[in-house]
């Protein structure tokens, strides 16, 4: 099923791959369906819907931190990506930052704009080394390249998070790259959308707000609870979602509070229930 906000959010994205600057950094906590969204982003079909003939402009590397292990393993992955490799390989070195050089303006002097998106980025940053951060925004600034990368929190909580616990295995993040980018929160299903979906799915009536008051509509976590809740009443249906809660937002748990860190954020989540720290809390919720 369509997630309209995921939909939303790519064709923002999309349109924007035609104006002279997009950065983005999709911010996307876990659970919040980013496969689905990135899925929606790169699927031919919408792109060809946003952007009509414009897409043949587009020329799209995506890439997962799976895909490369060191600089010029990304540098390569992305070329390949592009289709250029071969002019690569034979107009250059195995300088990374060269290799990118050559592939974006190979891409630019044929008239394509050339697009980078990287899913779970956060995870390849031990892979990649300050130079190659400074040198994508060079990119970015002086060949207008696009970029998106998922993260799970903004940049600058990651970059803090990081000069606490792990400053010297992420020399990336010592880079000015992000800086002026888009930050777009990845968000769930609606209450109307989960509405629908109950319909759809002969669920009791009432059983979309129970869900989506336990869920706040987190892709991951409706997908698999909404299976269980058939011929289930309001009630029934809050047993058993407040049975599995444990183990279905275990993972989710671990993010809020990372080992080695504060209580904050567990104490934030907490504190949600009180309605003289509620405020407080969601804000330092939202800003993790």
């Amino acid at each position: 099923m369509s997630i309209n906000s995921h939909k939303i959010l790519a064709e923002e994205i999309i349109r924007s791959w035609l104006k002279p600057t997009s950065n983005y950094i999709v911010i996307a906590p876990p659970m919040s369906g980013s496969n689905h969204f990135f899925a929606e982003l790169t699927s031919p079909q919408t792109i060809h819907r946003v952007v009509a003939k414009s897409a043949d402009l587009l020329a799209i590397a995506k890439l997962d931190n799976r895909d490369f292990h060191n600089d010029l393993l990304f540098a390569k992955r992305v070329a390949v990506k592009w289709g250029v490799l071969k002019s690569v390989n034979e107009n250059t070195s195995d300088d990374p930052l060269e290799v990118l050089d050559w592939a974006v303006g190979r891409l630019v002097d044929a008239g394509k704009i050339p697009v980078i998106i990287i899913q779970r980025f956060h995870e390849a940053l031990k892979k990649l080394g300050e130079e190659i951060g400074i040198h994508l925004r060079n990119l970015e600034h002086e060949y207008n390249l696009k970029t998106v990368v998922e993260l799970p929190v903004s940049l600058d909580v990651l970059r803090q998070r990081w000069d606490a616990i792990e400053k010297e295995k992420a020399p990336f993040l010592q880079s000015d790259w992000g800086q002026g980018h888009s930050h777009k929160l990845l968000k769930g299903y609606s209450l109307a959308e989960l509405r629908d979906m109950s319909a759809t799915s002969k669920l009791n009536q009432g059983i979309a707000d129970v869900l989506f008051s336990a869920t706040a509509g987190m892709v991951e976590l409706v997908d698999r609870l909404l299976p269980y809740l058939e011929g289930k009443n309001t009630n029934g249906a809050a047993m058993y979602i407040r049975s599995r809660s444990f183990e279905l937002c275990e993972r989710l748990v671990r993010w809020l509070d990372p080992q080695n860190l504060s209580n904050v954020y567990k104490k934030s989540v907490v504190n949600l229930l009180d309605p003289q720290l509620c405020v407080g809390s969601a804000i330092n919720l939202r800003h993790h």
